[in-house]
């Protein structure tokens, strides 16, 4: 297209016309003479592949193929023919000089139009929007653009030989499959894809009259993602804080979307699958893991993977508070039991340090040893409270949740439990109370009886 340009256009189009003549068979559309040197120049200079004269057969999907031999006399093109070019590679090229961009396959064409003239035709693809979502089919569809270009006109123009394409995809549905064009630029002919799969792209291959080799696209599958917000997104690390994690399901899929999945790189989601609400929101509570930033992905059905980032920070602010709250709370015991001594203090006040300590992490995880509920959210000075608590009651001497031994009633204390097999029973003898003795005074005692053996 390039190397065209320097042509000269002008002379081009008029040795076309001045060798334009009437078909001797009949037909309709003019016999084209085109000088070598012209088709060289036309379709890019000489090549490892030399210029094949290609002829549609309607009864046939396979054009007849055949190299053109060398010499200086002019080449002729008659009616169903075309001149081609094949490069030595199939790859497309991505034609930004027009006004919409397009994708070019890598064939270069001389066909003659309908008034005698020449069109310097390759096969345009235009897939700009790839496939996306669609709520009423619940598919992924989207329709992609085929046409011919034209580089030695900017306007339409009616092709004497139409050009033949076939296209397959792996999508669900191809539709048209095959497309004969008669026409360069718009408007372009429409193929619609359409798959229900869970993928990122669609595999579309096209073969041609121009080009027998398959060129093959990848038309990529636009898929949303669930939005994620972490309030906060930055949090203690070592498992002292959470974080709520917001999701939100685009509204074009709430209707196949009832749950997401978490995954995280760090932390500990509350639960690995949620579902969402009619609106698509669901909340997600996540406790930090070790220090640094975590990876949160969250996946849906339909739906690309998300992925949002929290960090785990290290809790240099919680350790302060808890510290000073250690050391109030530590402070205060012995200032209450009037024993100011130095030791005792300093003594009190590392213990105290050190329960706050261990209170306000057991506090921050889940475990309520104080058996205290404060109704606050986390934070320095909540952790600073419980520390002072913490260091001031001290820990509990026994588990707090460990069940208490059952009251005995009146009639199991009396009585007297059985001895075990093998065990030796001791007689005890009861001293007998007369019924009109008087009770003991606070000075007197009760008789008792030494029921030591002798």
């Amino acid at each position: 297209m390039r190397r065209l340009a320097t042509f000269p256009l002008v002379l081009l189009t008029l040795v076309l016309l001045t060798l334009a003549a009437t078909s001797a068979d009949g037909q309709s559309f003019p016999i084209v003479r085109i000088p070598r040197a012209a088709v060289e120049s036309a379709l890019g200079g000489r090549g490892d592949r030399r210029v094949e004269r290609v002829r549609a057969t309607p009864a046939a999907k396979t054009a007849d193929r055949q190299e053109v031999s060398t010499g200086t006399e002019p080449l002729v093109v008659r009616p169903g023919e075309v001149l081609v070019k094949r490069a030595d590679d199939t790859h497309p090229t991505l034609d930004s000089a027009s006004a919409i961009h397009h994708f070019d396959l890598s064939a270069r064409a001389l066909a003659p139009t309908t008034t005698g003239a020449l069109a310097r035709i390759s096969i345009a693809i235009l897939a700009q929007r790839g496939l996306r979502y669609d709520s009423k089919t619940g598919q992924f569809a989207g329709l992609i653009d085929v046409g011919l270009d034209d580089s030695l006109s900017t306007v339409s123009r009616k092709l004497a030989t139409p050009v033949r394409i076939y296209l397959d995809s792996d999508a669900d549905k191809t539709a048209p499959k095959e497309l004969s064009i008669d026409h360069t630029k718009w408007p372009y002919a429409s193929v619609l894809l359409q798959t229900a799969a869970n993928t990122d792209s669609v595999t579309l291959r096209i073969v041609s009259d121009l080009d027998q080799r398959p060129t093959t696209f990848r038309i990529a599958v636009t898929r949303e993602g669930v939005a994620v917000n972490a309030s906060p997104p930055s949090i203690y690390a070592l498992g002292l804080e959470r974080t709520k994690l917001g999701l939100h399901v685009p509204e074009a899929y709430r209707h196949r979307v009832k749950a997401v999945s978490i995954r995280t790189l760090r932390g500990s989601a509350d639960a690995t699958s949620h579902k969402v609400d009619a609106t698509g929101m669901a909340e997600v509570s996540l406790r930090s893991g070790g220090i640094g930033v975590d990876t949160v992905i969250v996946e849906a059905d339909l739906l690309r993977p998300t992925m949002a980032t929290v960090s785990y920070n290290f809790p240099l602010g919680f350790l302060i508070a808890v510290l000073l709250g250690g050391l109030v709370g530590g402070a205060l015991r012995p200032l209450e039991e009037g024993n100011t001594k130095l030791k005792h203090l300093r003594n009190r006040i590392g213990v105290g340090a050190l329960s706050g300590l261990v209170v306000t992490v057991a506090w921050a995880v889940g475990i309520n040893i104080l058996q205290i509920a404060p109704d606050v959210a986390f934070g320095l000075g909540a952790s600073f409270v419980v520390a002072a608590l913490g260091a001031h009651y001290g820990l509990p001497r026994g588990l707090p949740w460990q069940p208490q031994p059952k009251a005995q009633t009146t009639q199991e204390r009396a009585v007297p439990a059985r001895p075990t097999t093998g065990e030796r029973q001791v007689p005890v003898e009861v001293a007998k109370v007369p019924a009109d003795a008087k009770a003991p005074t606070a000075t007197s005692a009760i008789p008792t009886r030494d029921l030591r053996t002798k």
